[in-house]
């Protein structure tokens, strides 16, 4: 705690201090440490989700302490008292708890993309640098065999068949918190390729969203400062002082790019039209004969993703591709402009600001939580169906950063001609004698997206920086 000490009620209510046993960490594997535990300082909490089905995430902006010769050396770079403790940061510290029959879990998805990074192919996905498995639920963390009993309830049965998780990375901008219009196209283009660099690793992403971009230039909002001197309670009630120093930079190829592989997959192999609901398994593929909710909806565990940002096809109930990862990318960059008004303000790495959305009512539909994934689905194809309804809503909703007049409620011609663009190479139009359909491009490919948007970002730089 980081006040005086309050009643016992009350004692857990803020973490400071995290420990993790050394012997059960997975990543890297040349990493060789003669220390047992590794602790690190919570700075704050960064974000915090429940979950019905037992995932509960937490992530913390936090900083490792060092000791021995790392600490001297750091000690001497900065001219640090011998006396004072030492911790380095920033970095993001993420609890959860992973489904252990997941392809993320079972074949090991985050193994695969460190060795695919290692070998060059992946560029544009910031992975964790330790992983650290801590064990089931039920039997560790939670200390609970009652949940085990429970098998008529199918929300225990979930939450027992979870492993507490925690990864470490480095803590970056998300794209958020982007400063200039050049800078948030950078980091859209930098997924575009990080989505093609996993297709060649045989990974799809599977829940690309705002929340999962992350911006490449670490620009603190003061540079020039390396430490910070903060007072800190190493859990004796006595509040020292320790400094802060700032770790080494870890750059991505683009502006931005992935990271938070949680819900990755490997692609299938083939992915056959059936008649029924299907769910891609560790073993293969699973024939589903009917929903698992009174609503016609199939559940948490045959889609993943973040509602809003979930593709078409997703929603309607066909197995993840690649071709979902791309449109969900649209998504991102169609609701961006319906929700970020200006760019954020440089605050990194403190506590970034909060943007509450905003939508319009026919894009606020896309995420109803009274309706079944498939009728969601059913809104957003109708929603871009229209050839130009789509691009008018934009033109009436579109907060003033996108538009060149928010008077005369223009868009800007980058911004409209990167929409355009992106629309017509993953949607086809298809005219019969009952009008035009569209339908999805599951051809498309994520680098040629890529390379057509830098091109018009290239025209606009000017402007847009």
């Amino acid at each position: 705690m980081r006040d005086p000490p309050l009643p016992a009620k009350y004692r857990f209510k803020e973490v400071n201090f995290i420990t993790l046993e050394n012997s059960k960490r997975h990543l890297p594997e040349s990493l060789v440490s003669t220390e047992t535990h590794t602790r690190y300082y919570t700075k704050y909490l960064l974000e915090d989700r429940g979950s019905l089905v037992g995932r509960c995430t937490r992530i913390w902006c936090a900083y490792r302490e060092v000791s021995g010769s790392e600490r001297e050396s750091l000690a001497s770079v900065h001219k640090i008292d011998p006396d004072v403790p030492i911790l380095i940061g920033p970095y993001a510290l993420k609890f959860y708890c992973a489904d252990i029959h997941t392809d993320t879990y079972t074949q090991d998805i985050l193994k695969v993309a460190q060795k695919a990074q290692d070998a060059g192919i992946i560029k544009h996905v910031l992975l964790p640098t330790d992983v650290w498995y801590l064990g089931k639920i039920s039997d560790v963390v939670r200390n609970s065999k009652i949940v085990a009993t429970k098998h008529e309830n199918t929300l225990f049965d979930s939450i027992k068949d979870r492993e507490e998780t925690v990864t470490i990375s480095a803590f970056k901008r998300t794209l958020a918190q982007f400063e200039t219009g050049y800078e948030f196209y950078g980091a859209i283009i930098g997924v575009l390729k990080a989505i093609g660099e996993l297709q060649d690793a045989g990974l799809i992403h599977r829940d690309i969203s705002f929340g999962n971009i992350v911006l490449s230039d670490e620009k603190y909002a003061n540079p020039d400062k390396k430490c910070e001197s903060v007072n800190v309670d190493f859990g004796d009630g006595n509040s020292v002082e320790a400094v802060l120093v700032r770790r080494q930079s870890a750059p991505m190829p683009s502006s931005g790019g992935l990271h938070d592989l949680d819900m990755a997959a490997s692609i299938p192999k083939s992915v056959p039209k059936l008649e029924h609901l299907v769910l891609w398994t560790s073993k293969g593929l699973k024939k589903i004969s009917k929903p698992l909710t009174n609503e016609g909806n199939i559940g948490p565990d045959f889609r993943t993703g973040t509602i809003p940002f979930m593709s078409i096809p997703l929603l309607s109930g066909e197995p993840n591709s690649v071709y979902d990862d791309l449109q969900s990318t649209f998504f991102v960059l169609y609701l961006s402009m319906l929700t970020f008004d200006t760019p954020a303000p440089n605050c990194y790495p403190e506590a970034p600001r909060t943007t509450l959305p905003h939508w319009p009512t026919e894009v606020q539909e896309w995420a109803d939580d009274y309706v079944s994934m498939k009728d969601l689905g059913i809104r957003k194809q109708d929603f871009f169906q229209s050839r130009a309804g789509w691009l008018v809503c934009l033109i009436d909703n579109g907060l003033k950063f996108w538009l060149v007049d928010p008077v005369d409620r223009t868009l800007d011609e980058c911004h409209g001609a990167a929409l355009l663009e992106f629309h017509q190479a993953i949607w086809n139009w298809l005219e019969d004698k009952g009008g035009v359909y569209m339908r999805t491009n599951v051809g498309a490919k994520p680098r040629e997206v890529a390379a057509a948007l830098e091109r018009i970002v290239e025209q606009h730089k000017d402007r847009i920086s």
